[in-house]
């Protein structure tokens, strides 16, 4: 325990493999022990437990199931195994093979969002949120949370890259020529207002879409007057996630926005 959370400490992803002791075709090296094998190490709450399935996304049967020792929702996710040898090397499996899948994955993600931007538990917690669900519907105790989800996981990580309005603060911007826009995300409760100020002689809009970027034809809310400034009252149906699009018809300037709602979603 206190090397795991020394490593997390420090800014490192742990990944273990979940082993291989299935209760469908567990490694002779098992004893037989088949019930709760994912202890130790692979069952810590900051470690991240790889089980193994098929191309097919089938489990296979050698591939350990929760729950585990020390946080019982184990395995946390699914990555392929069983690969066909190359020729040069022998064909490899187990979930010791499905681990460097999900850590590739992990390191690639590292790349351009280090540990000061992502921390390791909110990335752990993306890959889970991100997963393919596989077998029983939500979290079970042969695929975990799922299948480790590439595309998924780059479409939630773009979001990471577009500002986030803070309610009741009022955010700059600047629109170059006609065309131009500007995107930020809000998480909203039981209301939305939004009120844009632009500069004197020109024409800005708004476009709002709940859990999706907005275009000038796909909105769920709109303001496009010929005026500089707009605003839009929202009532939204649940709470969620809502982006924002401030976009230039005619002109260029500088502007501000404001988010004001009712109640937020806690985040």
């Amino acid at each position: 325990n206190i090397i795991v959370e020394s490593l997390e400490d420090a800014g490192a992803d742990i990944l273990f493999a979940a082993g291989n002791c299935g209760a469908e075709c567990p490694d002779p090296r098992c004893q037989r022990v088949t019930n709760r094998p994912i202890y130790g190490a692979n069952s810590h709450p900051s470690v991240l437990s790889i089980a193994g399935v098929t191309v097919n996304k089938e489990r296979v049967g050698y591939s350990s199931q929760g729950p585990g020792h020390l946080d019982s929702q184990k395995p946390d996710l699914c990555a392929y195994t069983h690969f066909v040898g190359s020729g040069v090397y022998r064909a490899d499996s187990g979930t010791s093979a499905a681990c460097p899948v999900a850590a590739g994955v992990v390191a690639s993600i590292r790349t351009k969002y280090p540990p000061s931007v992502l921390s390791p538990a909110e990335l752990r917690q993306l890959l889970r949120r991100t997963a393919e669900d596989l077998g029983v519907a939500g979290f079970d105790y042969d695929h975990g949370f799922g299948l480790i989800d590439v595309p998924a996981i780059l479409n939630a990580l773009e979001r990471l890259d577009i500002p986030e309005l803070q309610i009741g603060e009022a955010v700059s911007g600047h629109l170059k020529q006609t065309g131009d826009s500007s995107l930020y995300r809000v998480r909203v409760g039981t209301s939305l207002s939004l009120e844009l100020d632009g500069q004197d002689g020109v024409d800005f809009d708004l476009y709002v879409r709940k859990a999706l970027q907005p275009t000038i034809s796909e909105f769920d809310y709109r303001g496009y007057t010929s005026l500089p400034d707009e605003k839009i009252s929202i009532r939204p149906s649940e709470p969620g996630e809502y982006f924002v699009m401030v976009r230039s018809y005619r002109g260029a300037g500088d502007f501000s926005l404001k988010a004001s709602v009712e109640s937020i979603l806690n985040v």
